[in-house]
């Protein structure tokens, strides 16, 4: 079975807030990620998201 992935990004916080609900009403969901831009980030969003985009074609990806 094919297991879709996707990829939360947002503002801040808001992406790893949704996938903290996402999982309290689903159970653990190891093919879902957040990613964000924060003020004191050490990696930017464009590298994360570029690092997960090489490790999977993503199914889903949502952005705020």
């Amino acid at each position: 079975m094919r297991m879709n992935r996707i990829i939360l990004a947002s503002h801040g916080s808001l992406s790893a807030g949704m996938l903290d609900t996402a999982q309290m009403v689903m159970g653990d969901l190891p093919n879902a990620y957040a990613v964000s831009t924060t003020r004191d980030e050490t990696e930017n969003i464009v590298q994360k998201t570029s690092r997960l985009l090489d490790s999977f074609p993503p199914r889903i990806l949502s952005t705020s």
